[in-house]
C-alpha cells in the first residue's frame, strides 16, 4: 500500500471508532494512531481475511459448517463434489486455508493439490466412464472466479457435453514479431524470479547439509564415548 492509502485507511477506522463509545474503542483508537505503516497494513490483512473466512462458501465447507459431499480430506486440502455440476462427477479441490490466487498458496500445499488431481484423474475415468478431463482454474473474477478463494475444478468430459462444456476462445495466429514483444516482457521477471527462486533453494540445500553434518558428527562423538573403555591399571614394576 502507498503512504497516501495507509493514512487514508488509517482516517477512516478512526472515523469509525467515533461511532463506539470511547470506554470500548479507546485502546483500539490508540493502538491505530500509533501504529506504524507495516502494522496498520498488517491490521487491515488480517482484517480483510477474517472477512473472507466468514462470508466464503469454501472456507465454510472447510471448517465442516455446510454440507458437502466429500472425495477427499486432510488437513491441509479437502475435495468436495460440486453442487451444480458441469459434468457427472465434477470435483472441486481446494485448500482448507483461504487463500485468493494461486501465487498466495504455499508450495507444499499446492503440491498437494495437485497431486490429488493427478491421481483422481485415473479413477474418474475409470469409475465414470468419463473420455477426458477438463482441468479448470480461474484467476480473478473476470476469469469466472466467483468466490474469491483459490479452487480448481477437475471436469470428468463425455461426448454428449461437447456443446454444452465450451473451453474455447476466437484464434487470431499472430506474427513471431509479435509474440517476441509479449516474450520479452515476460522473460525477464521470469529469469529474475527463477534466479532468486534458485538462490533461495541453493541456501535452504546448504543449510540442511551443515544441519546434517552436524547431528553425524554429534552421533560419532557420542558412540566414541560408549566405545570408550576403560584399561585396568597396572602397578609400576618395582626394580631389584
Amino acid at each position: 500500500m502507498v503512504l497516501e492509502n495507509i493514512e487514508t485507511i488509517r482516517r477512516k477506522i478512526l472515523d469509525q471508532l467515533s461511532n463506539y463509545p470511547e470506554d470500548q474503542v479507546r485502546e483500539i483508537r490508540e493502538q491505530v494512531e500509533n501504529a506504524t505503516d507495516e502494522e496498520l497494513e498488517e491490521f487491515v490483512m488480517s482484517q480483510q481475511n477474517q472477512s473472507h473466512q466468514t462470508q466464503c462458501i469454501f472456507c465454510e465447507i472447510a471448517k465442516g459448517t455446510m454440507n458437502s459431499v466429500k472425495i477427499y480430506e486432510d488437513k491441509d486440502i479437502i475435495a468436495v463434489l460440486e453442487i451444480m455440476p458441469a459434468s457427472q462427477g465434477h470435483i472441486l479441490v481446494f485448500p482448507k486455508e483461504h487463500k485468493h490466487f494461486i501465487q498466495e498458496v504455499d508450495d507444499k500445499i499446492l503440491n498437494k493439490l495437485m497431486n490429488f488431481v493427478k491421481n483422481i484423474s485415473p479413477i474418474i475415468i475409470k469409475m465414470l466412464n468419463a473420455e477426458g478431463i477438463s482441468i479448470y482454474i480461474p484467476q480473478g473474477q473476470i476469469a469466472g472466479q466467483g468466490i474469491p478463494h483459490f479452487v480448481i475444478n477437475i471436469i470428468p468430459r463425455y461426448k454428449e457435453d461437447k456443446e454444452k462444456i465450451v473451453f474455447d476462445w476466437q484464434r487470431e495466429k499472430k506474427e513471431n514479431e509479435e509474440l517476441e514483444i509479449v516474450a520479452e516482457k515476460l522473460k525477464k521477471e521470469a529469469k529474475e524470479y527463477f534466479k532468486q527462486q534458485t538462490s533461495r533453494d541453493n541456501r535452504e540445500k546448504e543449510e540442511l547439509i551443515v544441519e546434517k553434518k552436524k547431528v553425524i558428527e554429534e552421533k560419532t562423538e557420542e558412540n566414541k564415548e560408549e566405545k570408550k573403555i576403560e584399561l585396568p591399571k597396572f602397578p609400576r614394576k618395582i626394580p631389584n
